[in-house]
């Protein structure tokens, strides 16, 4: 699959420049992953709370509201 089984008959410029395209791939994917969380909703009405958990690449957050205190929901999708 072209895994560049070849590496040691390359010049040290072109390692350099095949380490820099993968690192910078990778971070890239990490990027995508870290700004974009998942965010789950779970509205309860026996309870009378919303609460909100945003799981990220690093960090966890949890948020509960009162449904009393919502008056507006925004959607975004992206």
């Amino acid at each position: 699959m072209g895994a560049l089984n070849n590496l040691y008959e390359l010049i040290q410029l072109e390692q350099t420049a095949a380490w820099i395209v993968s690192l910078s791939g990778l971070a890239a994917g990490i990027w995508i992953i870290y700004s974009n969380p998942a965010i789950n909703s779970d509205f309860d009405k026996r309870e009378d709370l919303v609460r909100i958990n945003r799981r990220s690449f690093i960090k966890n957050e949890n948020e509960q509201h009162p449904l009393k205190k919502i008056y507006d929901i925004v959607i975004n999708e992206s």
